[in-house]
Parts: structure tokens; C-alpha cells; sequence
């Protein structure tokens, strides 16, 4: 408790003093503190997002009227796409309207909000700068408590602010390997795409940042983790950034190191006792599309066919709701109101609906699928606004997530992705100035 409202305090002061080091500070508490820490029935994330709307209200008010229309066309979509899925909420006839809108009320204050405070604060070179300074700090931190929690298999910061147990409390063995990295979230899924997240958007940071051994250190380090968290998809969607960014004349040298990075990361990784089952993951990675070979590697997770069904299951749930789904975080209501999963364990059709593909299917159906698709769009084309010099990084950032969040789900990355898109756009902005300096770090 007594970290929580010091940092809270922090985050206060800070935010007085001027509203973008209050953002910054915020960013690096969704970061560093886990998303189980409370004070009292309010959830800290929250509380800190509360915060930081009180004490930078008079500054947001002033400078949303400043902001580029770029920045407006950004925020327009945003509430284009709350506003779809709330008339959707209002034609879904299965999941209570209470429910949907507490859940559709959460999703957007603290996933897409925060983005949207980002877009008014961060106003100069020197705000995204020292942008990229935090996230780099918060990147090295993310990172190695990571991998602490892979060669330790405990997560105490998680405990500390969570009693009901960790992850690591359970058997379990993927490829062979009998640990996972977890970092702060206690669920790996999300470390992965946490990671995958901060890789794309450090990638075509090393123009700005002045120390690239420490630039270069931070990127592997991400890779290592990405690798310890076990999960396929991650890597998969890494690859795919990596396919889009080689058509990219202009970012190709980066690519090479980041190349360098991964082989690098795995050479280390194979003398650890688990480097057999590390090898077997990433040759499941190369043939993902191949049941057989998971099958023969025994990698465990899940497989095609597992998808397959559970998409078959979604797709004959919403038949006759096709257009507007079951309504808003169905699959949450699914496994707390209907289906009892501690009793039964998961339903063997439905499983854990792993796909954002398959949540938003039975949520909000074939309008909010398109709906969301189109967001991820939009924001594809925000960030390389008057820019076609970096389309490719755009397309490739973008592509990379939604890949990873089809295969898997978004586990509560959706905020990270929101804030580094909005991020990617001011930096490209002032990349292209005459008038660029380096980080000192």
C-alpha cells in the first residue's frame, strides 16, 4: 500500500508541475506495477488514470483545441467505434445491458482514454523524447523481472499486490520447458504481446537515442523475453513485422540488427537447461500451420484444429445474432454468470475464446468485427499521415499486433498498443525535422 500512494503522490506532483511528466509517470506505472495492485475497492490503474484527468483537466481542455486535425481524425474514429458498439449493446438481447456497459465503460477508460490524453499532452520534440526515455527504462525493468520470473519460476512484486496466488503455483510444461516468463502480469500472453509491443515501437527509435549499446541491449533483452514466455504467437507476429519491413529499403540495416538480436537471444538461451524445448518452440514457430509437427514436438497450447472448432462453436452461437453478436464481453459473462469453468473447467467448444477474432464475433458480431478492423485501419494510416516514406513501418506495427491478438487475444495490451500508435505518429512528425537531437541515456 505504502508503494502504491507514493507513486500516486509522485504522479500528482509531477502532473502539476507540468501535465506531460504526469503522463509519462503514468505510463510507467501501467508498466512497472501490476494491474491486480488495489487501494481499497478502487483498482490502481484507475485510480492513477483519475488522478491524472483531475490534475491535468485545465491543460487537456486548453490544448484540445490546439491539436492538428490529423490528431482530431484520430480521436474521431475512436469515438466513432465506442459509439457503434454501444448501439450494438442496445440490440444484443442475451447479455444483460448493465453488464455490457460496465464492461464497454472499463474498455474505454482505461484502453483507449489514455491514448487520447497522449495525443493532447505530447506537444514537442522534447515531450515524445523523453517519451521514448521512459519506455526504454520501463522496457530494460519489463524485461529482466521477466526473465527473473523465468529462472526463479516466482513472481513476488505480482504477490505483493496480489494474495489469491501466481501462476507459478501450478504444474506445468511447454516444449518441454518447465517455467514461463510471466513478468508483472502473472500471465505470460500478455508479457508477450508487452514485448512485442515495445520491440515494433524501439525499432526505428535508434535515429533519436545516442547510446545504441544500450539501445541495442534493450531490444535483445525484450527478445529474450518474448522467447521465455513460451508462446508461439508473439514470435510469429515478430516475424511477420520483420516480412513487411524488409520491402522497406530505408529500414533494412535496422532489420539486420534486429536480426542479430533474436540469434544472438536464442544462442544464449540454448545453453540454458531448457534449450532443447527453446529449440523445439521456435522450429513449432517456422511450421505453426502444421498440427503434425507441434504434435511430434509436443509443444502443448493450442492447435488448428482447437481453432477451428472453437470459431465453428462462435460462429453457430451468433447465427441468429449474426449482425450484433450476444452483446458487449460475452465471453467474460459466459465463464462468470453461465458456466461455472472452476467446476468443469473450460467448455470444450468454446475453450478460452482465443481470438479477439472469436470475442468480438460473439460480442458485438459481424458489425463490430468490421468495426474494429477499420479502427486498426484508420490507425494504420494516422500514423503515416503525410508520411509515405514510412508506410511500410505503419503497415508492418499495426499488422504485427493484429496478427498476434487473432492468434491469441489482446489480454490487456490494448492500452500499450493505443499509446505507442499515437507515439509512432508524433515521432515520425519530428523525425523528419531538420532540427532533431539525441537522447542522452
Amino acid at each position: 500500500m505504502i508503494i502504491l500512494l507514493l507513486s500516486l503522490a509522485i504522479q500528482i506532483a509531477l502532473s502539476l508541475k507540468k501535465a506531460s511528466y504526469g503522463l509519462m509517470t503514468y505510463m510507467a506505472i501501467r508498466l512497472c506495477i501490476p494491474s491486480a495492485a488495489r487501494v481499497g475497492s478502487f483498482s490502481f490503474n484507475t485510480l492513477a488514470l483519475m488522478m491524472l484527468l483531475i490534475c491535468t483537466l485545465p491543460t487537456l481542455i486548453k490544448r484540445y483545441f490546439r491539436i492538428d486535425k490529423i490528431d482530431k481524425y484520430y480521436i474521431k474514429n475512436i469515438i466513432y467505434l465506442i459509439v457503434v458498439l454501444y448501439v450494438l449493446t442496445l440490440f444484443a438481447n442475451y447479455v444483460p445491458f448493465s453488464f455490457q456497459i460496465k464492461a464497454l465503460i472499463q474498455m474505454c477508460s482505461t484502453e483507449l482514454l489514455p491514448s487520447i490524453i497522449f495525443i493532447i499532452l505530447i506537444k514537442d520534440q522534447i515531450d515524445i523524447k523523453r517519451c521514448v526515455t521512459v519506455l526504454m527504462y520501463c522496457s530494460i525493468f519489463t524485461s529482466l523481472y521477466g526473465i527473473f520470473t523465468f529462472l526463479t519460476r516466482s513472481n513476488p512484486l505480482y504477490d505483493l499486490f496480489q494474495t489469491e496466488g501466481n501462476l507459478f503455483e501450478n504444474e506445468f510444461s511447454r516444449a518441454g520447458i518447465e517455467s514461463m516468463a510471466v513478468g508483472i502480469y502473472n500471465d505470460s500472453i500478455f508479457l508477450s504481446l508487452v514485448c512485442l509491443l515495445l520491440i515494433t515501437f524501439l525499432y526505428n527509435k535508434s535515429s533519436i537515442i545516442k547510446n545504441k549499446k544500450l539501445w541495442g541491449f534493450t531490444i535483445l533483452i525484450l527478445t529474450i523475453n518474448l522467447i521465455l514466455t513460451t508462446k508461439r504467437s508473439g514470435l510469429i507476429a515478430l516475424i511477420i513485422f520483420g516480412i513487411i519491413l524488409f520491402f522497406d529499403k530505408q529500414y533494412r540495416k535496422v532489420l539486420k540488427k534486429i536480426l542479430i538480436c533474436g540469434i544472438i537471444a536464442v544462442i544464449l538461451l540454448s545453453f540454458l537447461p531448457q534449450g532443447e524445448g527453446i529449440k523445439d518452440m521456435i522450429i513449432s514457430v517456422i511450421f505453426f500451420w502444421n498440427d503434425k509437427v507441434q504434435d511430434s514436438l509436443d509443444i502443448g497450447g493450442s492447435s488448428n484444429d482447437l481453432r477451428l472448432r472453437q470459431l465453428l462453436a462462435v460462429l453457430d452461437l451468433v447465427k441468429y445474432n449474426i449482425l450484433q453478436g450476444m452483446g458487449y464481453d460475452f465471453a467474460n459473462y459466459y465463464y462468470t454468470e453461465i458456466y461455472d469453468a472452476s467446476i468443469y473447467g473450460l467448455d470444450p467448444d468454446f475453450a478460452g475464446f482465443e481470438s479477439f477474432a472469436f470475442k468480438i464475433l460473439s460480442a458485438s458480431g459481424i458489425i463490430g468485427f468490421i468495426m474494429w478492423i477499420k479502427t486498426f485501419y484508420n490507425i494504420k494510416k494516422y500514423i503515416h499521415y503525410k508520411n509515405n516514406t514510412s508506410k511500410y513501418y505503419a503497415l508492418a506495427f499495426v499488422a504485427s499486433y493484429l496478427s498476434a491478438i487473432l492468434i491469441t487475444d489482446t489480454s490487456g495490451s490494448f492500452y500499450l498498443f493505443f499509446i505507442l500508435s499515437v507515439l509512432n505518429k508524433k515521432f515520425l512528425m519530428i523525425n523528419n525535422s531538420n532540427n532533431q537531437t539525441k537522447i542522452e541515456l
